[in-house]
């Protein structure tokens, strides 16, 4: 045996370096979070880190994937496609870069990589394998396709057409997204009490067909349950779920997982998406959190789509005009209410000036109420008149909107009122029947929104007329919905409404009432105003709610009830029949209870009833009719209610009820037989065919002959007195033209004895809706006696001016001679004193005794006739004083007087009384005249061994000041109370008291120009008390 020994060292050398370098480059591509592997050109795996061998293959350790190749860890077919795949990229020695690929690992999870091959090249540029690098970009790529598909959802919203449609294409997208079996949507209704289903999705089969549920209250259910949580639900073991409330559909097709997802805006869930699934997503989380996301992302839109949603329907469905106008005098945008009503088409309404829709007389105030609004004006309601394509005139009432989009353009909203417009409403020809009714009856007039009670009516309920207004105090009055519901609606539409209801008293108390109520037409047919009797039902509603909550005495209430009841069962047998039953129909008790009511009854058949009651079995709801009898001559309510077990039946003699609607109906001939009744003349004219119809009145008290033949306009005023003639016609022919509806005019009429008879004609023309007057109605009222009181009263008055001027003017006269006579007198007396007194001085001593008492004589009564003359001078003087009125303060007056009499108080010993005097407005010298003219009397007239007292007290009234000056003096007789006032009287001699008797004439003068009067109180020997006023305005 030969041996050959080398040295290895070298070589050991390498491997170990080669050893330790394949370990550092193991760890770092161990670290890298990308899987890599390397193969050979037999595609066995000559490398692999861990991300590849454990996480993508699912292997323990490196050496477990050594030596495969792709066959070996994949299907034959993939591993092929996947050894084709290298094959080219070693051959070619072209590398793959980040090629995007969906591959699934070990445990099935799908993941979405970025794949690069790199052709291994060690030696003299020769492929001998390939490297190969995966990225993981699977997250990144979800939230692409997340976003992707949310621009989707998106988009799919703003290109619907209806929030319906919008809901109905998101919840499929989403359901076709995440796989789910179905879906449904649901809105928040607008009162906030419930959701409504407005959209479903079922994938395979509709799981909801006989199951389908329209709305949930809040919290019920997974809808409402998401509804009042606000976040996302999610629910599993729906079958085993108690909240979870349609259990037929999930159990049938095993549907056991659900979400509910809220849609919600700035803090107000908008609507709820549910889903259903036969089992739990496999990354519930994430579902979870892409559905909230999704939710957050579309709530804007889904908020943007129901508001325009709503807006258009309220453009499109709404019932009145909706108009966008243009300042450049165009139609921009009108709905189809305006289309509709106008006759016009969209095109033939936009391209046409607006002028040519208007009534001319209403085009300058229309467009003033436009450029007002585009002005930034606030604007002003307005009506017009708009010419429809028939050439009808429509009376419209328009509201501009503050809101200004841009500049130019003016929203206005317009209901048509053309037949508010042209009623007469007479509706005042039935308050004397309502009046007088027994039943609770109410009338609303459209128009006006006034609402009539009559008196039974409001002393049931409290209200006064007055009180009430409009159709919302209206529906105040009664409880619940049904009068805004049901009731408004069938009677503006020109039906009869009758059935049981509650209205609220003033109390706020519910009383049961039955209702029978119904439109109220003018002579157009159109319905002007609604009538409503009430007939008091709390009786038979006690009765009903005492059989339903007592069974035990059930027999005995219906005993007792006035209605007629008996109760059938699914088969037509009589269960029960009461007496008044018995009554009603003549038929005994033991002869139809227990029997089939068809048989024993068999022309029951024929009557309403038999279909009412098959009907109200078939819809099991409550039915209530009237049917006249005719073998009894009698109205019946009857109502039925319909049971699982067959039906309750009720009926009632109503006849009186009727009797009343009939006089209703038949109130224009009342109204007419009133006139008749009457004297006052009253006319119909039809103005289309010149046909004019008086009534008995005309031809009874204007003496006419009533003529074969219809009278017309002409012989009507033929009978007008001829200086009349031409202006009451031309009157009445403006009227006719202006548009207006009343007529009003005072003319003579000549009657047929050929006397003149003042008559006051009252008319009311009725138009058609151009505006064309067609008929008049009016009266005549006899005013010649008036007339004739008129001129005698107008005669007086001015005799009566006449007079009163002559005597101011003699007045005046007299006044201006007193002040002349009594000035120039004084001159002459002047010269006989003096001349006297110079003949006494110079031939005294020649004179005797009996010569010097004749000139004192003669002095004396010159004396006494100048101081005469100047006291008449005063009194003409005050007639003419200056009675400008100023403060007057009465203490600085009294001290004024008293200062002016010291001598003769002082002489006297009088005393003059008074307290704190108010400041009043008054003429100061007139006042202070009179005032000193009653104290200085009171100082005179005193008894001489008494000192005078004299008292003044002012006391304030409404409109005046009352003054009274009392005395202790010598008193007068009652006798001579109103002498004293007259001029120049005196009472005593001059021996005894001076004075020429006419200070109180004076005193009465300036008090009465004073606008007061003046009076005395008094007795004899015990002194005297003078009151006079001062008006506060003079």
């Amino acid at each position: 045996m030969y041996c050959v020994a080398r040295d290895a060292s070298a070589l050991k050398d390498a491997e170990l370096k080669i050893l330790k370098e394949r370990s550092m480059l193991k760890a770092i591509i161990d670290n890298i979070p990308d899987p890599i592997f390397v193969v050979d050109r037999d595609h066995r795996a000559i490398l692999t880190n861990k991300n590849f061998y454990s996480d993508y293959l699912g292997k323990e350790n490196e050496a477990e994937t050594l030596g495969l190749q792709p066959v070996d860890y994949f299907s034959q077919e993939e591993g092929m496609e996947v050894m084709e795949d290298n094959t080219r990229v070693m051959n070619s020695g072209v590398s793959i870069i980040n090629r995007k690929e969906t591959v699934y690992d070990h445990q099935g999870n799908k993941n979405v990589i970025l794949l690069t091959k790199v052709p291994l090249i060690i030696e003299k540029e020769e492929v001998s394998g390939l490297v190969g690098i995966a990225r993981n970009i699977t997250a990144a790529h979800n939230l692409e396709q997340e976003q992707d598909f949310i621009y989707r959802l998106i988009d799919t919203l703003g290109k619907a057409s209806t929030f319906k449609l919008a809901l109905e294409k998101t919840i499929k997208l989403l359901s076709e997204f995440f796989g789910f079996e179905a879906a449904e949507a649901w809105k928040v209704g607008y009162d906030q009490n419930n959701l409504i289903r407005i959209a479903e999705y079922n994938r395979d089969v509709n799981i909801w067909s006989g199951n389908a549920v329209s709305n949930f209250k809040k919290g019920a259910g997974l809808p409402g349950m998401t509804w009042e949580k606000g976040k996302i639900q999610v629910w599993e073991k729906l079958t085993g779920d108690e909240r979870f409330i349609r259990k037929e559909p999930v159990v049938v097709h095993q549907m056991d997982y659900g979400i509910g997802l809220p849609i919600i805006y700035k803090g107000e869930v908008l609507a709820v998406l549910t889903f259903l699934a036969k089992k739990q997503p496999d990354n519930r989380n994430r579902l979870v959190d892409l559905l909230t996301r999704v939710a957050i992302q579309i709530s804007t839109d889904v908020r943007r789509k129901l508001t325009e949603n709503r807006l258009n329907n309220m453009y499109k469905y709404s019932p009145n005009l909706i108009v966008v106008v243009g300042m450049d005098g165009y139609l921009k945008k009108v709905n189809p209410a305006f289309v509709k009503m106008f006759g016009y088409t969209e095109e033939e309404l936009l391209n046409t000036p607006i002028s040519q829709f208007l009534h001319p007389q209403d085009q300058a105030s229309t467009f003033q109420r436009l450029n007002e609004v585009a002005e930034g004006r606030s604007p002003r309601n307005f009506q017009n008149r708009c010419k429809a394509k028939n050439g009808d005139w429509k009376w419209i009432s328009w509201t501009p909107a503050e809101l200004l989009e841009e500049e130019g353009i003016v929203h206005v909203f317009g209901i048509d009122i053309t037949s508010l417009k042209s009623s007469n409403l007479e509706l005042h020809k039935y308050r004397n029947v309502i009046e007088s009714s027994k039943d609770a009856i109410g009338l609303f007039t459209l128009e006006t929104g006034e609402v009539y009670l009559n008196s039974s009516f409001q002393e049931i309920l409290g209200y006064e007329t007055g009180n009430l207004k409009g159709q919302e105090a209206i529906e105040n009055m009664y409880h619940g919905d049904i009068i805004s519901r049901e009731i408004f609606p069938t009677l503006l539409a020109g039906r009869y409404w009758e059935g049981d209801l509650q209205i609220k008293n003033s109390e706020g108390e519910n009383l049961d009432y039955y209702f029978s109520g119904g439109p109220v037409f003018n002579s157009n047919n159109e319905v002007i105003a609604l009538f409503g009797i009430h007939t008091d039902i709390s009786e038979r509603k006690k009765y009903e709610a005492t059989l339903k909550n007592y069974g035990e005495r059930i027999n005995r209430i219906l005993e007792s009830i006035t209605d007629g009841f008996f109760s059938l069962d699914s088969s037509g047998f009589v269960t029960h029949w009461n007496k008044a039953a018995e009554k009603f129909s003549g038929i005994a008790r033991h002869q139809i209870e227990n029997q089939n009511l068809w048989q024993v009854v068999p022309e029951a058949r024929e009557l309403l009833f038999f279909d009412k009651h098959q009907e109200a079995l078939k819809t099991m709801e409550k039915t209530s009719y009237e049917e006249f009898h005719a073998p009894s001559k009698k109205w019946y309510e009857v109502n039925i209610y319909p049971g699982v077990e067959g039906a309750s039946v009720y009926f009632k003699d109503i006849t009186p009820r009727k009797l009343i609607e009939n006089k209703i109906k038949i109130a224009k001939e009342r109204y007419d037989l009133v006139a008749k009744a009457t004297r006052e003349s009253v006319y119909d004219w039809d103005v289309i065919k010149n046909e004019l119809e008086w009534n008995g009145a005309y031809y009874e008290v204007y003496g006419y002959k009533r003529l074969l033949r219809k009278d017309n306009l002409s012989q009507w005023l033929e009978n007008i007195h001829i200086e009349d003639r031409q202006s009451i016609e031309a009157t009445l022919d403006l009227a006719l033209e202006s548009g207006d509806t009343k007529w009003e005019s005072e003319y003579r009429l000549v009657k047929s004895n050929r006397k003149i008879a003042y008559v006051l004609e009252r008319g009311y023309i009725i138009r058609d809706e151009s505006g064309k007057a067609i008929r008049m109605i009016g009266s005549l009222q006899d005013i010649t006696e008036l007339k004739q009181n008129e001129r005698a009263l107008e005669e007086l008055n001015h005799q009566l001016q006449r007079n009163a001027k002559d005597l101011a003017d003699s007045n005046a006269e007299l006044e201006q001679f007193a002040y002349i006579a009594s000035h120039d007198l004084q001159e002459p007396l002047r010269m006989v004193t003096s001349f006297l007194s110079q003949l006494q001085k110079k031939y005294d001593d020649q004179l005797d005794d009996r010569a010097r008492q004749y000139i004192h004589f003669a002095t004396d009564g010159a004396v006494r006739m100048r101081q005469i003359l100047l006291d008449l001078l005063d009194y003409s003087r005050a007639g003419r004083l200056e009675y400008s009125r100023e403060e007057v303060d009465l203490n600085d007056m009294l001290t004024n007087i008293e200062n002016l009499y010291a001598s003769s108080i002082k002489e006297t010993g009088a005393t003059i009384l008074y307290g704190k005097l108010p400041v009043i407005c008054a003429a100061v010298t007139p006042l202070q005249r009179v005032l000193s003219n009653l104290i200085s009397n009171g100082i005179k007239y005193s008894h001489r061994d008494i000192p005078p007292i004299i008292k003044v007290t002012v006391k304030e009234e409404s409109t005046c000041w009352q003054f009274s000056i009392s005395d202790n003096g010598i008193g007068i007789d009652e006798r001579y109370f109103e002498k004293v006032f007259i001029l120049f009287q005196r009472l005593h001699s001059r021996e005894d008291y001076s004075g020429t008797g006419i200070g109180l004439a004076i005193c009465k003068k300036i008090v009465e120009n004073h606008g007061g009067e003046i009076w005395l109180e008094s007795k004899e020997g015990k002194g005297s008390t003078f009151h006079f006023t001062i008006n506060k305005q003079f």
